[in-house]
């Protein structure tokens, strides 16, 4: 026997019903989305890894506060660099920067207590040295004293503000490539790239997983403006590598 046919409710206990379930049902937070809020997946590279946002809510909350805290640190800092008049076409050898920082260190003269120029460090580059200078009056100081100095025959030198003629990059290296030494693979981009000072680049950083390799590079202007006009893609051995800016 089949069964009774079901009665149909009217549009008030349909509402009813309806309003029942919902106060029956756990609270919580629920996200309900519409098909007109759904975004498009991204479009991702199967080279290029993705950030792992995995971390928990106090990592990112302690993470934050170490950028803010290096962020006052640096704001304190002035990174001068001691550069071949004419960079990056000709750069400066290691044994150059190191008869640099020994004639600076001479024109450093004995005079009043904690008058002298306050550095923070050095360091020989790639084509260049670099000075932390702490105080404004430092980086005059170096200014001023480099134009006089004379560590070899026929120096021709100048300074720059590191902020103001170089740039940090990111560089992804897949494999086979991130196995290679950075030194062949400047080599390579510098023979394969016309533009490319790879010269004078210095690397700041190199992050590794199975996918390949992140390194964080310091370029010169000129290398820029190459990688700007080849759409920030630069040939490597067989294949293309992608460079990207960092967010500031």
């Amino acid at each position: 026997m089949p069964p009774p046919p079901k009665k149909r409710r009217s549009g008030a206990q349909q509402r009813k019903a309806r309003q029942n379930r919902a106060n029956s049902e756990p609270s919580g937070d629920i996200l309900v989305t519409s098909s007109d809020d759904r975004s498009e997946d991204p479009i991702v590279s199967p080279n290029i890894p993705q950030n792992d946002n995995s971390s928990n809510a106090s990592d990112q909350q302690s993470s934050h506060g170490g950028s803010r805290w290096r962020r006052r640190r640096n704001r304190h800092k002035i990174v001068v660099l001691v550069l071949h008049d004419n960079f990056p076409t000709e750069s400066l050898s290691q044994e150059q920067c190191r008869l640099l920082q020994t004639a600076l260190t001479e024109q450093i003269t004995p005079g009043e207590e904690g008058v002298g120029p306050r550095f923070g460090g050095s360091a020989l580059r790639r084509g260049y040295l670099a000075l932390t200078c702490l105080n404004v009056t430092t980086k005059n100081w170096v200014k001023n004293t480099v134009a006089s100095l004379q560590p070899w025959e026929d120096t021709r030198l100048k300074t720059e503000l590191e902020e103001d003629i170089l740039t940090k990059v990111k560089l992804w290296l897949p494999k086979p490539y991130s196995g290679m030494q950075m030194e062949k693979i400047f080599q390579l981009l510098k023979t394969q790239n016309r533009g490319l000072k790879t010269d004078v680049w210095n690397i700041v950083t190199e992050k590794s997983n199975a996918q390949g390799t992140n390194v964080t590079l310091r370029i010169d202007e000129a290398s820029l403006d190459t990688l700007r006009r080849l759409k920030m893609q630069a040939c490597l051995g067989l294949d293309k590598v992608l460079f990207r800016f960092l967010d500031q």
